[in-house]
C-alpha cells in the first residue's frame, strides 16, 4: 500500500508568520503600556492627553490583534495546497487590512466625541454619523472579502469581535 505524499512546507511562509505574530505581540504590549499611561495620568482617560492616548492604544492594539492574526494565516498557510488556498489567503490579508481600517474609523470618530467642546447635539450626531459611514465603507467590504477568502483558503475564522451597547 502507497501513502500519499505530502508536500513539504515552505519555510519561507513560517518565518513571515513568524515575524507578523511576534510584530503584533509587540503592538497588542506597546498599546496596552499606552492604555495604561492613559489610566494614571491625572484627571484619568477624559483628561488632558488621555482621549488620544486611550484612542490611539485602542487602534493600535487592534493593528496588533490584526498583524497577530495575519502571521497566524501566514504560518498555517506554509503547506503547499495550491493557488486556490493562495488566493484566499491572500483575500483573507486584503480583508483583514480592510477591518482594520474600519476600527481605524470608528476609534477616530471616539476620539472626535471625546474631545467635542460644541454644545449642541448637531455636532456629535454629525460626528457619529461620520465615524458610522467611514466603518461600513471599509468594514462591509473587509467582512465581504475576508469571508469568501476564508471559504476559498477551506480555513477557520481566527478573529472575532463583539460590541455591546446599552442604553
Amino acid at each position: 500500500m502507497t501513502h500519499p505524499v505530502r508536500p513539504q512546507p515552505n519555510p519561507v511562509f513560517w518565518l513571515l508568520g513568524l515575524l507578523g505574530i511576534l510584530a503584533g505581540l509587540a503592538v497588542m504590549a506597546l498599546a496596552g503600556l499606552g492604555f495604561y499611561r492613559a489610566f494614571t495620568d491625572p484627571g484619568g482617560p477624559l483628561d488632558g492627553d488621555g482621549p488620544a492616548l486611550f484612542t490611539g492604544s485602542f487602534a493600535m492594539f487592534a493593528w496588533g490583534a490584526i498583524v497577530f492574526t495575519l502571521g497566524r494565516y501566514v504560518w498555517r498557510g506554509a503547506r503547499r495546497r495550491g493557488s486556490r488556498d493562495r488566493f484566499g489567503r491572500l483575500l483573507i490579508v486584503v480583508g483583514y487590512v480592510l477591518a482594520g481600517f474600519a476600527i481605524q474609523a470608528a476609534t477616530r470618530g471616539m476620539y472626535e466625541l471625546m474631545t467635542d467642546t460644541s454644545s449642541g447635539t448637531g455636532a456629535a450626531e454629525a460626528i457619529v454619523i461620520r465615524a458610522l459611514l467611514m466603518t461600513a465603507a471599509f468594514g462591509i467590504p473587509g467582512g465581504i472579502i475576508g469571508s469568501i477568502g476564508i471559504r476559498l483558503a477551506d480555513e477557520k475564522i481566527l478573529l472575532t469581535a463583539e460590541v455591546k451597547g446599552g442604553f
